[in-house]
């Protein structure tokens, strides 16, 4: 049958609805439009859309009818091109989360705990090259601060973000 005007009645690509879509759109915070399409295969062998219904506000308006009814080797190609996007769209979800992971994992080995070989590699009170384990973490009053312990078993007290891990 193709897609039914439901309004007019016309029949309108007949042969060339290939498949189904939604595509959502926010169209104010926490507010949007849900519309559902059915996919066409144009003559130049792209695909474009045309709206089934449209969902906004709480109503839905049916405005068009349709069926898949193109040739089944245009529907698998369809289908096919479709399950790529998905596995393409997996395979980049997949890669944007072991991104985070590989940042949390830096920032844990980079984080300073009590132990810890460090330099201090800045400020003004101690001096600048100054290396040594630290024996103490905790808050100050102007933020996080640490006990560094030189071999020499001199004690120096600075902000935690002046000093660095020795490797």
């Amino acid at each position: 049958m193709a897609v039914k005007n439901l309004r007019s009645g016309a029949i309108s690509h007949v042969g060339r609805v290939v498949g189904f879509g939604r595509a959502f759109h926010f169209s104010v915070p926490g507010m949007g439009d849900n519309t559902k399409y059915a996919v066409i295969l144009n003559a130049n062998g792209s695909y474009g859309s045309e709206a089934l219904s449209v969902y906004h506000d709480g109503l839905t308006d049916e405005i068009a009818y349709a069926e898949i009814d193109a040739h089944p080797e245009a529907v698998a190609a369809f289908n096919a091109l479709e399950a790529a996007k998905a596995a393409e769209e997996r395979a980049a979800e997949e890669a944007r989360e072991a991104a985070v992971e590989a940042r949390e994992v830096a920032a844990e080995a980079a984080r300073i705990h009590k132990g810890d070989a460090v330099r201090v590699a800045r400020g003004r009170k101690v001096p600048i090259g100054t290396t040594g384990k630290v024996f103490w973490i905790g808050e100050g009053k102007f933020g996080t601060r640490v006990g560094v312990k030189d071999a020499a078993g001199n004690v120096y007290w600075t902000a935690y973000v002046n000093v660095r891990k020795v490797a």
